[in-house]
């Protein structure tokens, strides 16, 4: 059952990242992107929220191209797109009023902030 839903994040990645135009601006950061959502799952980027808590800024759009994991803790709001959210990770994010919010609606933002 875990491995359908993983998958069915990726085909939406795959799909959302294939969808930005191959002229705009960062199109080869979607690129890049696409390749590192396709890795195996073990090879795949694993993020700490303590490494997003020394990353980001507040109003920043973040992009990880894997999981976010639970270890550290996150004071800024921000908004995020991830393959996948560990239970503790969601927990912490939305307890201090980060938006998770999907693939599609990220590659519309001007600017956002690969995290890997």
């Amino acid at each position: 059952m875990n491995r359908i839903v993983e998958k069915d994040s990726i085909n939406a990645w795959v799909e959302a990242i294939s969808t930005v135009k191959a002229d705009a601006k960062n199109a080869g950061l979607w690129k890049r992107v696409g390749k590192m959502v396709l890795l195996p799952k073990r090879a795949r980027v694993s993020v700490n929220l303590s490494k997003l808590q020394r990353v980001a800024k507040d109003g920043d759009f973040i992009v990880v191209p894997g999981k976010v994991l639970s270890f550290g803790s996150v004071s800024r709001k921000f908004k995020i797109a991830a393959v996948g959210y560990s239970e503790v990770a969601a927990h912490k994010l939305k307890a201090v009023g980060c938006e998770m919010v999907t693939i599609e609606k990220m590659t519309k933002e001007a600017n956002p902030r690969i995290v890997v």
